[in-house]
């Protein structure tokens, strides 16, 4: 049987998959999680974009449904992804994408609310309870659940394997970098769009993907995929479904979410 090399993953389709995972995460955060809690409270949405978000009257319901989202999100894709087992190559890699990216973003919130006192989580619990307590409490949690995003990242990926020992770490940094650099380049271009201060929309974009996505670049230069034996690899070649459909949502996305 022959086996593909790492090359047969295509550069764009990969960035693709990448992008629609970071969209579908930021919507999940942004709109369907800090939008969805705000209506239900009966707020009014005074600002909606891909990086900020801001309802009236301010709840800490409200706060906590956006990285609260992505972990629901994170917790049923992969659910899919153990139901399912025999999804084609591409659709496992977006779900494995897009549950890592917002398992990341809801996870790595907890830590940097706990680190910096800022941000969704430090507005629900400042107040609530002491700062010694909730701070540490909250860094904990989000490093455990973050790291055990990476674990099953890990293993999902195991359905990709390569065709021999030295293709085994360059294919799962394909596998791994081209979507995480597609998608902060996404993140970043989409918040440029915002006119009242493209800068540090930017700035933002870029801590909810290039920062809080960080594991997924560690576990690309420390993954080495299975070794093919009877099976073939499961490859990820050119399709133009992907790279269109992605195209255009993101361009959706970008006009819409992006500008606010």
């Amino acid at each position: 049987m022959t086996h593909a090399d790492p090359e047969s993953d295509d550069t764009v389709t990969l960035g693709a998959i990448g992008v629609a995972g970071y969209v579908f995460a930021d919507v999940v955060h942004e709109a369907i999680g800090h939008g969805g809690a705000c209506l239900a409270n009966g707020g009014h949405i005074v600002l909606l974009t891909s990086v900020y978000f801001h309802c009236e009257p301010g709840h800490p319901l409200t706060a906590a449904a956006g990285p609260g989202a992505n972990l629901l999100a994170a917790s049923l894709l992969w659910l899919a992804l153990r139901l399912y087992r025999n999804h084609a190559a591409h659709t496992r890699l977006f779900f494995l994408l897009a549950f890592a990216f917002n398992v990341c973003w809801g996870a790595g919130q907890m830590i940097y609310s706990a680190a910096l006192d800022r941000e969704d989580w430090a507005f629900v619990l400042e107040g609530s309870m002491p700062a010694w307590l909730w701070r540490p409490a909250l860094g904990i949690l989000g490093g455990a659940l973050y790291y055990l995003g990476i674990r099953m990242l890990t293993a999902g990926l195991q359905a990709y394997t390569a065709a021999n020992e030295r293709e085994a770490r360059r294919r799962a940094r394909r596998l791994l970098l081209i979507p995480y650099i597609a998608s902060g380049l996404a993140a970043c271009a989409a918040a440029a769009l915002y006119e009242s201060d493209p800068y540090s929309a930017v700035r933002e974009a870029a801590l909810e993907t290039v920062v809080a996505n960080a594991g997924i670049w560690v576990l690309a230069q420390r993954l080495r995929l299975g070794v093919a034996t009877s099976e073939p690899v499961a490859r990820v070649p050119r399709k133009l479904g992907w790279v269109v459909t992605t195209t255009l949502a993101f361009i959706v996305f970008a006009a819409v979410m992006g500008r606010g």
